[in-house]
């Protein structure tokens, strides 16, 4: 399940019938990919849901500003590596041969 539409969509809990928001549940063990979330009620488990992409971040207009903003950051830290990478590469090419 999207994290987005989990967090934002309408939860019903699975034991009680608690009903609210994903984001009202109760975060469970977190991963470095994702977490469980739980019944804020009853604690049942609702399931897995994984941590949004930075692409998802980015384009979802239900993401909040500051994960935008965090996206943003490492999008631009990717472009500042990635660049850094090719650098020496360059410098070999534009270098006359002897």
């Amino acid at each position: 399940m999207s994290y987005h539409n989990f967090v934002n969509g309408t939860q019903t809990g699975p034991k009680c019938a608690w009903t609210g928001l994903g984001g009202d549940t109760t975060l469970g063990e977190s991963f470095a990919d994702g977490s469980e979330r739980h019944c804020p009620q009853c604690d049942r488990y609702f399931g897995y849901v994984a941590f949004p992409l930075i692409t998802e971040s980015l384009s979802d207009p239900r993401a909040p500003e500051e994960d935008r903003m965090f996206a943003e950051i490492v999008q631009r830290g990717v472009a500042a590596n990635d660049a850094s990478v090719d650098a020496p590469d360059q410098v070999r090419r534009a270098r006359p041969r002897a």
